[in-house]
């Protein structure tokens, strides 16, 4: 399992961390309390990445802002640039932060790539 979440990870290795995209304190606001966002709003209306983040990413924001390690996972693991022995120290100690994280990274990556990893909604 960790493999894989690394192949993700060198993936983003390029993208900002999601912290440093959105900030770790997003909370949202979700009417239907089920813990998603909304499917049926244009997250792309505003080419803006905490726009986009917080409409297409709401659940998985949420996960990350509730696990205490999500954030300094994704901060520390981004800090390594790829140095397995220093990802290794990441996992032992924000490893419980990890799971919640890649899911971030993935949901952005996935939803919100214009807005937030290459810039180019809009142009």
């Amino acid at each position: 399992m960790r493999a894989r979440h690394i192949v993700v990870f060198m993936l983003l290795l390029g993208a900002a961390s999601c912290a440093q995209i959105l900030g770790d304190d997003f909370q949202i606001e979700d009417d239907d309390d089920d813990g998603s966002s909304s499917g049926n709003q244009d997250c792309h209306a505003t080419c803006d990445c905490n726009d986009c983040g917080v409409c297409a990413c709401g659940g998985e924001l949420n996960a990350c802002n509730a696990n205490g390690d999500c954030f300094p996972f994704t901060d520390c693991y981004y800090a390594c640039a790829g140095d397995s022995t220093c990802i290794d120290d990441c996992y032992n100690v924000y490893g419980g932060g990890a799971d919640a994280a890649i899911a971030l990274d993935v949901c952005l990556t996935e939803q919100c790539y214009a807005e937030c990893v290459d810039g180019s909604c809009g142009s």
